[in-house]
């Protein structure tokens, strides 16, 4: 697979906090209050299930925010669906690779790339809890939308979804495996895949409308409450995905080697094509573009070898030679409409983020159920979030996005689980604490 370099030296230099694997964190001692936390239940879409930089594996799963709360509670039965380090990546339609890593390509640069399996075979043998014979605990399910809580048992369909079955293992609905474990606390996180899925493809069409997932959404509680009489629950609001570090990475000009701007003769950005239109500041790329701008496409040949000769004092064979070796892509390849969005989209699919959590807001009055506010942690990092002394921001490897650019970092799992240990102490009257953030690698 093609490299995606990123001329980062905060990398190296220990900037963004890479670090190896804590040891566990241990229960602490606590008072629950007037709360009864003694079976857990979480439901939701790939944040719950503790999804980072592209996978879902076992190291990343401990330092989800529905386990970082069970530490926090001091609740000892949590189980999950653990998948083995490095977990899955799916990389051109199959899953055959691990999570995002941070290594040295050839001339010492910086690279993020997935991690490879060890075993070939690696796939028959990552389901590290597959026996547990009863449903899990945590039972979010990434790429799941609320409709599909209710209905989807199996990962064939459109769009496929391999981790339903991994995560499922039965012909019971999620909802239905979670009311089975006769829970009395659970945390409730829908929306996100509903909005991530259109976004990662460029687009603002949603796959369920406002009042689609108001609809779904009120089911969903419908059953949990007539099923669990004496449950409490926490709805989870969430983050702006358009807004998210996978589309601030990439700018929608031309950038040279060292990733710095191009300018024209003139001293003006060259903008990117694409197979549409010519891209202008109001567009957002897609952090998976940068693929294919490492390469050149959507470079324009004549005015980046221009560019290139004024800049440098070269000949225009020289540019060429240039070019030729950098951009081997230039002047033959385009952008298409799903790497970036433009400012239309881009508009859209955030107030489809404000409808959405107006609507869990909402329903959580409705409903009686406790409100968290997560998604003002992703709003607040776009100037930095100081938090337990260290300044977390949602720049691309600021502390807050993993090296997928979408999904939180342990710091930002910890950084939501401290809004909802807040408002369990507020609501309750416990005296749960988060571990310090510095015990937590990223």
């Amino acid at each position: 697979m093609r490299k995606l370099t990123i001329i980062l030296i905060l990398v190296l230099s220990g900037g963004c906090k890479l670090l190896e694997d804590a040891p566990p964190l241990a229960p602490v001692a606590t008072d629950w209050g007037t709360a009864d936390f003694s079976t857990y239940v979480a439901l939701g879409g790939s944040i719950t299930a503790g999804m980072q930089s592209g996978s879902v594996f076992e190291s990343a799963q401990y330092y989800n925010y529905p386990s970082i709360f069970t530490r926090a509670a001091g609740i000892t039965d949590f189980e999950q669906p653990l998948i083995a380090d490095p977990g899955m990546l799916a990389i051109d339609g199959s899953f055959a690779q691990g999570h995002l890593r941070v290594v040295l390509d050839e001339n010492g640069n910086p690279t993020i790339e997935p991690t490879p399996w060890d075993d070939p075979d690696f796939w028959m043998s990552m389901l590290l809890n597959v026996d547990l014979n009863r449903s899990y605990n945590n039972l979010a399910i990434p790429l799941l939308t609320a409709d599909e809580l209710l209905w989807r048992v199996h990962g064939d369909g459109t769009p496929p979804n391999p981790y339903l079955d991994m995560f499922l293992r039965s012909e019971q609905t999620g909802i239905e495996q979670a009311i089975s474990l006769d829970p009395t606390f659970m945390t409730l996180m829908f929306g996100f895949s509903e909005i991530m899925y259109p976004a990662t493809l460029g687009s603002s069409e949603l796959l369920d409308s406002p009042e689609e997932f108001e609809a779904s959404y009120r089911t969903i509680l419908d059953q949990l409450t007539e099923s669990l009489p004496v449950c409490d629950f926490a709805m989870l609001t969430i983050p702006p995905i358009a807004q998210s570090a996978a589309f601030s990475l990439q700018p929608w000009y031309v950038t040279d080697q060292f990733s710095e701007m191009l300018p024209d003769a003139e001293g003006n950005p060259i903008p990117l094509l694409s197979d549409c239109c010519e891209l202008s500041e109001s567009d957002k790329v897609y952090l998976q573009a940068k693929l294919k701008t490492d390469e050149g496409v959507g470079y324009p040949y004549e005015q980046v070898s221009l560019a290139i000769q004024i800049r440098d004092g070269i000949t225009e064979t020289e540019a060429e030679n240039m070019i030729a070796e950098i951009w081997p892509k230039c002047g033959l390849e385009v952008l298409t409409g799903a790497d970036f969005l433009s400012m239309e989209e881009y508009s859209g699919l955030m107030q489809a983020t404000s409808a959405y959590n107006e609507i869990i807001a909402s329903l959580a009055v409705e409903y009686n159920c406790l409100f968290v506010d997560v998604a003002s942690i992703f709003y607040n990092a776009v100037e930095g979030t100081t938090y337990n002394g260290w300044l977390i921001t949602g720049e691309f490897l600021g502390g807050l996005y993993s090296l997928d650019g979408i999904h939180p970092t342990r710091y930002g799992q910890a950084m939501m689980t401290k809004l909802l240990i807040d408002a369990v102490n507020q609501e309750y009257g416990s005296n749960l604490s988060l571990p310090l953030i510095e015990e937590l690698p990223q």
